[in-house]
């Protein structure tokens, strides 16, 4: 006998809207029930440009996610309780790095300060007590998930970003980021370290003033 399932989970959700997203980005009328849709309005996620964020597969296997973003709340008193990433390549929601006494690392790829991401602040509960309120900040991720061979170095890969609110609601944001497979180039821009935060937070606030004084730039949104 069929069994009709009512309610998504999580990550399909998250999987779904991904999808629908690409869709629309694409020209075609994809439809979306609204109460996937409604929780969108309560936070407002502004993610880098892909040149801005790292995708590193390092000689270990592991793989190195790290992604720049600006959270704004749309109401009063919000709380962000989780943050999820997800890829083409592994259906499972990867979790978000916990600090190694203060420091967020992975290989060579990652180096960076409790300061400077959001990890620590999601896991304790981000809040935002004023409509208004911005947070911004590194998330820092790995994978254990082998990259397909189709992925190649270079190549632009778009990832998922799911954040949950204290009532279970999510907000789910595309990323994209230039994969740079087995961590073999010498070029220092590619990894993220407290060193060279200066330069990159540059590039990426560039990025941001450029997408923000022209809205027609930003990707559709769900």
């Amino acid at each position: 006998m069929p069994i009709k399932k009512t309610r998504l989970t999580r990550e399909e959700r998250a999987s779904f809207l991904l999808r629908a997203q690409e869709l629309q980005a694409a020209g075609l009328e994809c439809q979306i029930p609204n109460e996937m849709q409604e929780n969108f309005h309560d936070l407002d996620i502004f993610v880098a440009p892909r040149e801005g964020n790292i995708l590193c597969e390092l000689p270990s296997g592991v793989t190195a996610y790290a992604i720049w973003v600006r959270l704004t709340a749309l109401r009063n008193n919000l709380r962000l309780e989780n943050c999820r990433i997800m890829s083409d390549w592994d259906p499972e929601s990867i979790a978000l790095c916990q600090n190694q006494k203060g420091v967020y690392r992975i290989g060579q790829a990652v180096h960076l300060t409790n300061k400077e991401t959001l990890n620590q602040r999601i896991e304790n509960g981000l809040k935002f007590h004023h409509r208004g309120d911005v947070a911004e900040g590194w998330l820092i991720a790995s994978g254990l998930r082998p990259i397909p061979d189709m992925y190649r170095d270079w190549m632009i890969t778009k990832l998922s970003l799911t954040f949950t609110d204290q009532f279970g609601r999510d907000y789910t944001e595309q990323a994209q980021a230039n994969l740079q497979r087995s961590g073999t180039s010498k070029d220092s821009r590619l990894r993220v370290r407290s060193s060279l935060g200066g330069i990159r937070q540059r590039e990426i606030e560039d990025g941001y003033r450029e997408i923000t004084s022209n809205p027609s730039r930003r990707e559709p949104r769900i």
